[in-house]
C-alpha cells in the first residue's frame, strides 16, 4: 500500500512537471510565431521609420536646411518671410507625449491667397512643424495681409 502511496505521489509530480513544461512550450511556440513575424515585416518598419527620421532635424544645419525650404515655399507664393528659432530645443507636449522641438514663429506678408497657399505648402514638406497660433492682420500701408505662425519645429535627438 505504501508503495503504491509513493508511485502515485511520484506519478502525480511528474504530471504536474509535464504539464508545466507542455504550457512553457506552447508560450515558447506562441512567441516563436510572433519573432517570425516581426522578423519579416521589421525591413518594412525600419524603413518607415527611417523616413520619419529624415523629417525630424537633429541640429542646425538640418534646421537651416528646413528654413531654405520653407523659404523657397515663400518664395513661391509670392509671400515675404521671416524667421525666429528659439535658442535650444526643448520637449514639447503633443498628444499627451513629450517631444523634442524647437520652438519657432514665422512672419509673412503677401496675399491672402498667397499666405493660405503658402500655409497649404506648409502642411505638405517633409517635416513636422506643429502650429500653436496663428494670427492674420491686414497691412497698415500696403495691400495684403501679415500672418505670424507660432509653433515647434519637431526634431529628433539622435540618428
Amino acid at each position: 500500500m505504501v508503495v503504491a502511496v509513493l508511485l502515485f505521489a511520484a506519478y502525480q509530480r511528474q504530471l504536474l512537471t509535464t504539464t508545466k513544461i507542455e504550457t512553457e512550450v506552447g508560450q515558447l511556440a506562441l512567441s516563436q510565431a510572433k519573432l517570425s513575424e516581426l522578423s519579416r515585416t521589421m525591413p518594412e518598419l525600419m524603413s518607415e521609420v527611417s523616413g520619419w527620421l529624415r523629417t525630424l532635424p537633429t541640429n542646425q544645419e538640418e534646421v537651416a536646411f528646413f528654413a531654405a525650404i520653407v523659404e523657397a515655399a515663400a518664395k513661391e507664393q509670392s509671400v515675404t518671410v521671416s524667421f525666429s528659432f528659439n535658442d535650444f530645443p526643448d520637449t514639447v507636449l503633443f498628444m499627451g507625449k513629450n517631444f523634442f522641438g524647437l520652438g519657432t514663429d514665422i512672419n509673412l506678408e503677401g496675399s491672402f491667397l498667397g499666405i493660405t497657399n503658402f500655409v497649404s505648402s506648409l502642411s505638405k514638406l517633409p517635416y513636422f512643424f506643429k502650429i500653436d497660433k496663428m494670427t492674420i492682420l491686414q497691412r497698415e500701408t500696403r495691400q495684403g495681409v501679415r500672418a505670424s505662425l507660432s509653433g515647434v519645429l519637431m526634431m529628433n535627438q539622435v540618428k
